[in-house]
């Protein structure tokens, strides 16, 4: 049974509904980023990177590392919500990538820390 049959046909495609990354995620943080701004819920290890992309059970579920029981619970829960709790949930990862994940945003952020440092070194 391959992984597409395991989570109902929703892992990969258009029609997906959700984005599930698992253990050695550290270098697919910008793919939960990019699942956020298409609001999909995320399923991610509780590394860092993941921590700051999903809130857990608010836009998706943080689990434990390097346990494939605690990825399958987690997907188990989310399959087991109803559509508008599912549909909360996908909203709540796009206001999170809108807000926090703009690239606008970071590079006000970045401008914001270079006039700062700057600053620092002119003093």
């Amino acid at each position: 049974m391959g992984v597409n049959s395991l989570l109902g046909g929703k892992y990969f495609g258009i029609r997906q509904k959700y984005i599930v990354v698992g253990n050695g995620a550290a270098e697919l943080i910008k793919s939960l980023m990019e699942a956020c701004a298409t609001g999909r819920p995320c399923i991610a290890t509780d590394i860092p990177g993941c921590k700051e992309t999903i809130d857990n059970e608010i836009n998706g579920y943080l689990v434990e590392v390097k346990s494939g029981e605690a990825i399958a619970d987690a997907v188990n829960r989310f399959l087991c919500l109803s559509e508008e709790d599912k549909r909360h949930m996908a909203e709540k990862s796009y206001e999170k990538a809108k807000t926090e994940f703009d690239v606008n945003l970071v590079l006000k952020e970045y401008d914001e820390l270079i006039d700062e440092l700057i600053g620092e070194l002119q003093n």
